[in-house]
């Protein structure tokens, strides 16, 4: 009889209930992985990306999804559905535009808490401010060769798109950025 194999957590040992740094008082932070089922990169050939607000339009309506403009023509799209990517299809035309599946390729982390900005701060060189990035938003960056895709949620709430294959290293630099503050780590 064949053995099922079951593939191994993007964390490995690492994604584990646990409170790093300080240890007194509420953490600063708190990470929970986020199950999305769909993750995709939605691109316009033409310089008329119309069709980009159609898909992330079509994404928010369908609830437990969202989608946000990472460059010129260019849109990272997240949702809790396992349908999104025909409904996607359907909407961007191989003669118009691309949807490229990312589902086994990212991982979906959330951060949220009252030091969540001051912790991100630490790995990215962007503006966390309120006025500068606000909720329902999203940017495209790097911390070091880590590419990773950031989403506002709300005041103090990021989901973060890292490649699966940085997944350990990505937690591991998040937990350092967070400790001063008191982070922990929700399985």
């Amino acid at each position: 009889m064949a053995e099922t194999l079951v593939p191994a957590h993007p964390f490995g040992d690492l994604w584990r209930d646990a409170r790093h740094g300080r240890m007194d008082g509420a953490p600063g932070v708190t990470l929970t992985s986020k199950l999305m089922r769909t993750m995709a990169e939605v691109a316009c050939f033409a310089v008329d990306d119309s069709l980009l607000s159609t898909a992330i339009g079509a994404t928010r309506a369908k609830g437990g999804a969202f989608g946000f403009r990472t460059g010129p023509q260019r849109a990272f799209i997240a949702c809790s559905h396992d349908d999104m990517i025909p409904q996607l299809k359907s909407l961007i035309p191989v003669s118009r535009g691309a949807v490229i599946d990312q589902s086994h390729g990212r991982v979906a982390i959330r951060a949220q808490g009252p030091d969540v900005e001051w912790m991100l701060a630490k790995l990215f060189a962007l503006d966390f401010d309120i006025r500068a990035f606000k909720p329902g938003t999203g940017v495209a960056s790097a911390h070091h060769v880590v590419f990773a895709l950031i989403y506002r949620e709300s005041d103090t709430a990021f989901t973060l798109f890292p490649h699966r294959s940085f997944a350990r290293d990505f937690l591991g630099a998040l937990v350092r950025a967070g400790e001063e503050r008191g982070i922990v780590v929700d399985a």
